[in-house]
């Protein structure tokens, strides 16, 4: 092949690349983006990920069969805590009481904790059902200005999975944390009108913070259902 020719090879390659960058394959566990490479080959970016998606749908009550689980220890307290209480079982057990700041149950448990149990896995749960599902290529009015933060950035990666920390990543203007706590559809949450395209170190620095109010939200779907897609 003449130096023309695999210049040209080079180009195609490379268009191909930023074309797939637009709309690309993510991960069913995690929504990482495939690499380029796997696009066609793997749902997962990672074996660890193909396990967790898994394992989470099986049906664990039924399955008898593995290893008998090791008992957990208790926590060391930590100190300088007041809400600690003493039980019968002798002078130096100690349980605390603590209270979910999510569902304001109140229980007892040999280390201060702030979520409960239940809720903890019904976060989970509701992250997952929140995430974002629909192609942005096919909402361009709506998107316009993503295509030139994806090709000065790309799109976000771990260090384990591309490592691009740097580059961009969906985040909810209204955030799942607050649309948890305020029992908001996810369909809501999930809705194009509740997603930014932004650089993903900028995404971590609002952390769980809202950008919009519920509100808001719901004002941006009502207009969003008059716009001729």
């Amino acid at each position: 092949m003449t130096c023309t020719g695999q210049h040209n090879g080079a180009k195609r390659h490379q268009a191909s690349v930023q074309q797939y960058l637009l709309n690309p394959k993510r991960c069913k566990n995690c929504d990482s983006v495939m690499p380029y490479e796997q696009r066609k080959a793997n749902q997962f970016c990672s074996r660890s990920c193909a396990g967790s998606y898994n394992n989470a749908r099986k049906d664990w009550a039924n399955i008898t069969t593995g290893p008998t689980p090791k008992p957990k220890l208790p926590k060391q307290p930590r100190r300088g805590r007041s809400n600690k209480v003493a039980t019968a079982e002798g002078p130096h057990t100690r349980i605390y009481l603590s209270t979910c700041k999510i569902t304001g149950k109140k229980w007892y448990s040999p280390a201060i904790n702030t979520i409960h149990p239940s809720a903890s896995t019904t976060k989970k749960l509701y992250s997952y059902q929140c995430r974002f599902t629909f192609s942005i290529s096919n909402y361009p009015q709506l998107f316009s200005y993503a295509s030139a933060l994806i090709k000065e950035y790309g799109w976000y990666s771990a260090a384990n999975k591309g490592n691009n920390l740097s580059g961009c990543s969906r985040d909810h203007l209204y955030s799942v944390s607050d649309g948890f706590k305020n029992n908001v559809d996810p369909k809501i949450m999930s809705h194009p009108m509740n997603c930014k395209i932004v650089p993903h170190r900028k995404n971590q620095s609002k952390n769980k913070n809202s950008t919009i109010t519920l509100d808001e939200l719901k004002e941006r779907i009502k207009q969003f259902k008059k716009w001729n897609w």
